[in-house]
């Protein structure tokens, strides 16, 4: 068995716009939207809701499309000097 890297794409669906909301602050966009001062993100949230409700499908539900990626390969055998080599502490001492 060789390395294999597999792509796959994964959509991702919101119920709602506060679905969405709830998500992006659970997610990696909550860094960006830490970045707005805390008296104005009611009003980003609103214009970020406004921008989304003309994406919206059937339902109220928004979707998007990852892409994840991932490799799978064989786990090498180890060496004996690795399946002999004791962990220690800093102090030199065996971990316990």
């Amino acid at each position: 068995m060789t390395a294999a890297t597999i792509i796959e794409p994964v959509t991702i669906r919101y119920t709602s716009l506060d679905h969405w909301w709830r998500s992006a602050w659970a997610q990696e966009p909550a860094i960006a939207w830490s970045h707005i001062p805390a008296s104005q993100r009611d009003q980003a949230r609103q214009a970020a809701f406004a921008v989304l409700a003309g994406l919206q499908g059937p339902g109220s539900w928004l979707e998007h499309t990852r892409t994840f990626c991932y490799t799978t390969a064989p786990r090498a055998t180890p060496s004996p000097a690795t399946q002999t080599r004791q962990l220690t502490t800093t102090a030199g001492r065996p971990a316990q």
